[in-house]
């Protein structure tokens, strides 16, 4: 079983200005005539997988050591299981991009985080 998203355990929630909108996949086959016609079908019969964007605004240090350690031990190869706010429902995704910028001042440690997933 895939492990969930440790989002419970942080103190920063995602922050819902770094959703992205859902982006699908295009799962249809597609081939040209000679007559200038395209012929269309389905690549497989599974719905099409979904990419979307999330992220983290002005995270602490002890949440962003939380979060980097979830995504060492999953990188891009391992899914987990995530709660789509948005949408209302769990998704099994892969990390596609996980980009860490830190934003601290001084000893104040801030870090933003931006996370793009695809749905395995």
């Amino acid at each position: 079983m895939a492990d969930a998203f440790p989002v419970d355990r942080m103190e920063r929630k995602e922050s819902p200005s770094l959703y992205g909108p859902p982006v699908y996949e295009d799962k249809a086959l597609k081939a040209d005539t000679d007559g200038g016609y395209e012929f269309r079908r389905d690549r497989h019969t599974r719905p099409p997988r979904m990419t979307c964007a999330t992220g983290f605004i002005s995270m602490s240090q002890d949440d962003f050591e939380i979060l980097d350690a979830f995504y060492l031990t999953h990188t891009t190869v391992e899914p987990f299981i995530w709660f789509d706010y948005l949408r209302g429902r769990y998704r099994t995704v892969r990390f596609d991009e996980y980009k860490p910028s830190y934003t601290g001042i001084g000893k104040n440690r801030m870090w933003n985080v931006t996370i793009k997933m695809t749905e395995v």
